[in-house]
């Protein structure tokens, strides 16, 4: 050993601290030593492969042990996303996947963040956010993965549950899972603390960590949660919804046995799906009832069956302008908003379409409902049900100004998605960037303590069973919101309570 490297461990062992690689870009996993790139204020290590390829027999199973290596892998650059939605160029089966990404100047043992992506299930990618200012501003590790999406991701079938044990509909959780193992046994490796891990994410991802906490199978992956537009009360699929459509996908493409149905090109199985007609109540997500997700996660959160660790959980004022605008770009008639209502609330149309009145703007009445119903509301809920059983923090995301492309029939506000460039990056005005930084802020302290509140930071309260309050985030001032009086969550709750 040259003598100034053994110097610098004897320091190392002496002091405490953590002695510097004489490589700080070569990293050794369980599975085999990886080569990144160390940039002035970040290390990224890309496309480490956390489980087998799901590919051949090994499609629809649970994720498989990778095959180790024993020379430095190239780590410059990023794995395959995981096949898409039609349209999308990506259809390479073998994307399990991950990215790490840790400060350059930080030592010790730091928190660890783990981000699962949005995308509806359907799409998306770790890569889809740049996670090197965040982990510089935040003193933490993040973690970035892929896993399988769709109906390669969530196909449920008995035949299928027949051969792996009632774990259909759920692969794609279970990749998180294998991710999260795959972290606990590397994160030290990389200047991280295993005992210290958040798991965290937005829509599909914010729902993602909501079915991991109720999962007992991720049961000691991480200790605190925090999910983004993605109420973990909202409405979720059961199994027999859910194998009514993978029976539908194999009588599409002619298939009796799995053999055959595993014979078929991620495109062919990707166009049959999207030939399924849509159901409001199943669309190729995860589903409850199996032996991954046993419980309904309303009910696990409710009665408080699921992993309890430290929560945080955030919405957006105006969810789900951006999204009835991207599927419907010359908005929506009368009529049409009536026959949308009807398909998704069914007897229950008539007080919705009272309760929301079309109006002359039935596109952005159709916008705020769903917001309500589908992401604010059932955020309250999270919230109320989860703060019974573990220390929970709440807030809504309200910058009506937030960046974005502009709709001709309503402003975007405070849109679905749109916080994501106040943590992970965009073009934001100081005052905005203040209004980063205080998130950014809030988000790591969570991850190092459990707790946002820190030196700098105006206090965030803690959430408790019945309140309706929460810290609304805005650039250049300090307010809250009432989310009950504001998304009418009285009314949801009485609909729900009649069976709608």
């Amino acid at each position: 050993m040259p003598k100034l490297l053994a110097l610098s461990v004897l320091t190392a062992l002496l002091t405490g601290a953590t002695p510097c690689p004489a490589d700080p870009a070569l990293v050794t996993t369980t599975d085999g030593p990886v080569h990144g790139t160390v940039g002035a204020d970040y290390r990224s290590f890309q496309g480490i492969p956390y489980a087998a390829p799901p590919v051949g027999a090994l499609r629809w199973r649970p994720p498989a042990p990778v095959q180790p290596w024993t020379q430095p892998r190239d780590a410059t650059k990023p794995g395959n996303a995981c096949p898409q939605a039609p349209g999308e160029p990506r259809t390479d089966e073998d994307c399990l996947y991950l990215d790490v990404t840790t400060p350059r100047h930080d030592t010790g043992r730091l928190p660890v963040m783990v981000w699962i992506h949005g995308g509806s299930f359907i799409a998306g990618a770790g890569t889809d956010i740049d996670a090197r200012s965040f982990a510089d501003k935040a003193h933490a590790i993040v973690v970035t993965i892929n896993y399988r999406l769709g109906v390669l991701g969530f196909l449920a079938h008995p035949a299928l549950d027949a051969e792996s044990g009632d774990q259909s509909g759920d692969y794609g959780i279970q990749d998180q899972q294998a991710a999260l193992r795959w972290v606990k046994a590397n994160a030290a490796a990389f200047g991280g603390d295993p005992g210290n891990v958040t798991l965290f994410g937005q829509s599909a991802g914010g729902a993602s960590v909501c079915m991991n906490l109720a999962s007992p199978g991720a049961a000691g992956l991480f200790e605190r949660a925090i999910t983004e537009s993605g109420g973990c009360v909202a409405p979720q699929p059961d199994k027999t919804i859910a194998e009514r459509n993978g029976a539908a996908l194999a009588t599409q493409l002619g298939c009796t046995d799995l053999d055959c149905l595993r014979g078929k090109t991620p495109e062919q199985l990707l166009a049959a799906a999207n030939a399924i007609p849509y159901s409001p109540t199943y669309s190729w997500h995860p589903v409850w009832g199996g032996s991954v997700i046993p419980v309904k996660p309303a009910v696990a959160f409710y009665n408080g069956q699921f992993n309890r660790v430290p929560l945080l959980v955030s919405s957006n004022r105006d969810e789900s302008t951006i999204l009835i605008a991207q599927q419907y770009p010359n908005g929506i008639t009368e009529q049409q908003y009536e026959q949308l209502q009807a398909t998704v609330f069914k007897a229950d149309a008539a007080q919705v379409l009272a309760h929301y009145p079309g109006g002359d703007n039935p596109t952005l009445a159709f916008a705020r409902s769903t917001t309500d119903w589908f992401f604010s509301c059932t955020s309250l809920a999270t919230d109320q049900f989860a703060s019974g059983f573990v220390p929970t923090y709440a807030d809504e995301f309200a910058d009506e100004t937030a960046p974005g492309d502009p709709y001709p029939l309503y402003p975007l506000g405070a849109y679905h998605g749109s916080e994501l460039q106040y943590l992970f990056g965009g073009t934001l005005s100081p005052a905005q960037q203040a209004l980063a930084d205080r998130m950014i802020g809030y988000w790591s302290r969570f991850a190092w303590t459990g707790d946002p509140n820190g030196p700098g930071l105006p206090t965030w309260p803690r959430f408790h069973p019945g309140d309706r309050i929460v810290p609304a985030f805005a650039p250049g001032r300090s307010m809250t919101v009432d989310l009950g009086t504001e998304h009418q969550c009285d009314f949801w709750n009485g609909l729900a309570r009649q069976g709608g």
